[in-house]
């Protein structure tokens, strides 16, 4: 099991690592690929949720919609693993949480509908951590 850890864990910091490239294309699949990483395995991706919560913000402000819904869903399933997972609640520090809320704030309103309703459950999901 140990093995299966350590190789989670790296396969999540190269995943983040593609993920921040400005040349990756398909961001919005891998961001939905950290969501059921997180649902699955919370151990192995508790050590980069802060530098996944830090991207965040970047990728909620995308100009892409499929990358934004992506973000927010994963966020979504991230911020109701906090409930049950004290690396969740100590990643999202008080500052980080209000810096993603008014980001989702500023993206309630988004002119794509798939879009708008992950963001509404992002920001249910994270108010209630």
């Amino acid at each position: 099991m140990a093995i299966a850890s350590s190789v989670e864990k790296g396969l999540v910091a190269k995943l983040l690592k593609i993920l921040n490239q400005p040349t990756f294309v398909a961001a919005s699949s891998l961001l939905m690929v950290f969501g059921r990483l997180a649902a699955v395995v919370p151990v192995a991706l508790s050590p980069k949720l802060p530098t996944l919560f830090n991207a965040l913000p970047g990728w909620l402000a995308s100009k892409d919609h499929a990358v934004r819904r992506g973000a927010a869903t994963t966020l979504a399933v991230i911020a109701r693993l906090g409930e049950e997972e004290s690396a969740v609640g100590a990643a999202l520090t008080s500052r980080r949480k209000e810096q993603l809320l008014l980001t989702l704030e500023a993206c309630r309103f988004d002119k794509i509908k798939a879009v708008r309703e992950a963001v509404v459950d992002a920001i249910e999901a994270l108010s209630a951590v």
